[in-house]
């Protein structure tokens, strides 16, 4: 089908707080125990989940921690994903607060339209280990996108959604590549995009192509002992992907910074990439929506390049002041530059004019959205707090899922 409107759906999430030298992520904790969500289904018996991502049967049986259904992908990379804490509770609260924004929105009957592309979008470094070197090997990396991409691709209820789990942090091994002495271990920041019913050629990923301090990487680890990640014998370099690419002689892949799904045509960037889609416009050509998933990189208008009523969307993950996730509509372009028209927005001088502005955006970081998890008591997703969560972070933090209205494409 065509698609008429888009609805940005973002999970929003701190997922890194400063320390005295890195900035390091918070545990993945989960979404809902079994308990609270038991609570949920006695009260609204006739409630049904929509993505089945949840499984009520389970819950109701009192069987925690394992809350959602099974698991697909690869039996290898199933057993590995379940083999680590953290990881696992990871998948869990991805598919949890995924399963809560599709029943959400079937039980809300004031949020249904028809025509509508829904991406749903979680912060950067939402995938990344707690302990160092705080970046997965390539085999987990493998298994964590196989077992998401799996999962979420056999579920005929997301058939209209794309969904972007944060970026997964991991490390491959390069064996003495070209333009390089020795072996190299080269760090990458990821990003899938997932769509339900059909999965997009194998799944479509982003990489990072920009890392800074935030990444934590490679000038806070390089190849010392300590921080050497598990089941990786080394003895070379270690360097990140944009590193890589320079010295072997290659340029990055521009192109996968830009999804085609039926008849949208979006750009999406990670943090510091933000100016990519406007530096390749070969590429990037006409997109209605652009998404910035990023880990303190604000909006920046000279960077926004959507066609004009074009949407500009963003979830952030980081604990600093401002606005952490935004929907804006880019009404038309500006342009400092006499000699140029307003609609030249590839040029430097060109600025966009959104709505809401900036002024509103800061003091409504939401002026479009139509309804905010957590919901009062009543909701039939109500969500709790976990029972050990610092209340006071839990508040000024701010987690939840936001709907915005539909948008127009």
């Amino acid at each position: 089908m065509a698609y008429s409107h888009i609805r940005f759906i973002p999970y929003h999430t701190p997922t890194i707080y400063m320390s005295t030298s890195v900035q390091h992520e918070l545990p993945a904790g989960l979404l809902l125990d079994y308990r609270e969500q038991q609570t949920i289904f006695r009260q609204f018996p006739d409630m049904k989940v929509v993505a089945g991502l949840v499984d009520r049967d389970k819950v109701l049986a009192q069987k925690p921690p394992i809350y959602t259904v099974k698991l697909a992908g690869q039996p290898e990379n199933l057993k590995m994903v379940k083999g680590d804490a953290d990881v696992f509770a990871r998948i869990q609260r991805t598919l949890t607060a995924l399963e809560l924004a599709v029943t959400t929105l079937e039980y809300r009957k004031d949020l249904k339209k028809d025509g509508v592309l829904n991406i749903f979008a979680m912060p950067e470094f939402f995938f990344r280990p707690p302990e160092e070197p705080r970046s997965y090997p390539a085999d987990m990396y493998k298994a964590i996108s196989d077992v998401l991409t799996q999962t979420i691709a056999t579920k005929k209820a997301l058939k209209h959604w794309l969904v972007i789990p944060g970026t997964i942090m991991w490390t491959r091994e390069e064996p003495h590549p070209a333009g390089f002495d020795e072996n190299v271990l080269v760090d990458n920041n990821t990003a899938l995009v997932i769509n339900g019913g059909i999965e997009l050629g194998g799944g479509v990923k982003v990489d990072k192509l920009r890392p800074i301090d935030t990444d934590g990487m490679p000038s806070y680890r390089m190849s010392t002992e300590k921080f050497k990640p598990k089941g990786i014998k080394y003895d070379g370099e270690w360097i990140n992907q944009a590193e890589y690419f320079k010295r072997s002689g290659m340029w990055p892949n521009v192109s996968e910074h830009i999804i085609d799904f039926r008849n949208v045509r979006m750009g999406m960037e990670i943090c510091a990439d933000h100016n990519t889609l406007k530096a390749y416009p070969f590429v990037t050509k006409d997109i209605v929506a652009q998404l910035l998933v990023s880990c303190g990189r604000p909006l920046i208008k000279k960077y926004v390049v959507t066609t004009e009523n074009g949407i500009f969307m963003r979830v952030d993950g980081h604990h600093g002041s401002g606005v952490r996730w935004e929907l804006r509509v880019v009404k038309g372009y500006q342009n400092t530059n006499s000699t140029l028209t307003d609609f030249d927005r590839w040029h430097d001088t060109s600025y966009p004019d959104l709505v809401p502005t900036d002024m509103e955006a800061m003091t409504e970081p939401n002026p479009f959205v139509e309804h905010e998890i957590p919901f009062t008591e009543g909701h039939p997703l109500y969500w709790v707090p976990p029972k050990d969560a610092n209340m006071r972070d839990w508040a000024y933090y701010k987690q939840g899922i936001t709907f915005y209205e539909p948008r127009e494409i």
